[in-house]
């Protein structure tokens, strides 16, 4: 695992071009680099035996997944600086 501590870290990842439309975060895993938080999950949940076969326990899974990305959504992006004072501003605009 590899965490982004800075903006010039972040910078770099999205020059290096390892980056599809410049999203983090980035997982490398057979040969492929997966930017889309969906599915990936959804990859790695069929890849490791964690995604149902029957095709209620798939819905139902998924239903719980889209659910929880929906929670997420109102956490709005995650700011890439030290600056609380920034941050508490941008918070209440």
């Amino acid at each position: 695992n590899v965490f982004l501590r800075s903006k010039e870290q972040m910078q770099d990842l999205v020059a290096s071009g390892n980056l599809a439309f410049d999203q983090v975060p980035l997982v490398e895993i057979d040969g492929m680099k997966l930017v889309q938080s969906g599915p990936t999950a959804l990859y790695l949940a069929q890849k490791y035996g964690f995604w149902p076969e029957d095709p209620k326990e798939q819905y139902t899974t998924g239903a719980v997944f889209a659910s929880a990305a929906d929670s997420r959504a109102c956490l709005g992006p995650f700011p890439f600086h030290g600056d609380k004072d920034k941050v508490s501003a941008e918070a209440e605009a």
